[in-house]
């Protein structure tokens, strides 16, 4: 529930304050494209939450790599991780859309992504389940996957 509002809160806000109204009229922008983009969205993220709920249980759990104990692993680390964190993790991100573009995957999973050519800001997770979760596991399970073959190596 907390997404679903955190999402029409910044997308509202987005929309009133950022977004360019005169989009609205462009010829590309669909019919009811806006309640299309939130009915996607409102289908896609229970999925998306439940399949990440795993990750962060196991990061809250204490199986990640990112660490709060400078003492324990020197201040170089402590700061340099969020910016390695962020980098690294956009990097898989970017790699995994270009996997989606993919022709066996594109057509099932990764269409409607691009059915928006003039998406407003509720297009944000406007897209399949499967395509939302590949994107956000980067950046969900990245420290924890670490940890645990740290674990076992």
């Amino acid at each position: 529930m907390f997404g679903v509002i955190i999402y029409f809160v910044f997308a509202s806000l987005s929309y009133y304050f950022i977004f360019d109204p005169t989009y609205l009229s462009h010829p590309k922008f669909l019919a009811a494209q806006i309640r299309k983009e939130i009915s996607l969205t409102m289908q896609s993220l229970p999925v998306i939450a439940l399949l990440t709920v795993p990750w962060f249980l196991a990061e809250v759990r204490g199986y990640s790599m990112l660490y709060l104990e400078p003492e324990k692993y020197g201040w170089w680390y402590m700061f340099l991780q969020f910016p390695l964190f962020l980098v690294f993790t956009d990097c898989l991100i970017y790699l995994i859309h270009r996997g989606l573009h993919h022709p066996l995957l594109y057509k099932r999973l990764h269409k409607p992504h691009h059915r928006w050519i003039v998406p407003t800001p509720y297009a944000a997770f406007a897209f399949h389940p499967f395509d939302g979760y590949a994107q956000v596991h980067p950046a969900t399970s990245l420290s924890t996957n670490l940890h645990l073959w740290k674990c076992i190596n």
